[in-house]
């Protein structure tokens, strides 16, 4: 999910992404559409696709779920909400971070 701006207004941070107007994967799974198997094998490897791009930066994403997981309007699946990522090589949990100024699919 591409990054564009953030900001702190009145202690609160703003976080300016892409509009995924489809919404998330989760959005779609509880409406009556019935995934077949070559969606869902289209939406594994388009995660997998962006996980391989997090893990060629050293990151981890720590909280892939169908929630997380934003659909465009051009059919992408798109890997969202960078609120804990860390790097891979991290040691304890206390060394997250939130990095918005990594580019992601």
């Amino acid at each position: 999910m591409r990054y564009y701006d953030a900001w702190f207004e009145n202690d609160i941070l703003f976080i300016q992404t892409e509009f995924c107007e489809r919404g998330t994967l989760a959005d779609l799974a509880q409406t009556t559409h019935e995934f077949t198997e070559q969606e869902l094998l289209n939406i594994l490897a388009q995660v997998a696709r962006g996980l391989r791009h997090f893990h060629s930066l050293n990151l981890v994403h720590l909280d892939i779920k169908p929630e997380n997981i934003y659909i465009a309007s051009n059919g992408l699946y798109k890997i969202g909400d960078f609120g804990l990522v860390c790097r891979a090589d991290a040691r304890e949990v206390s060394e997250v971070r939130f990095l918005i100024h990594t580019p992601f699919i």
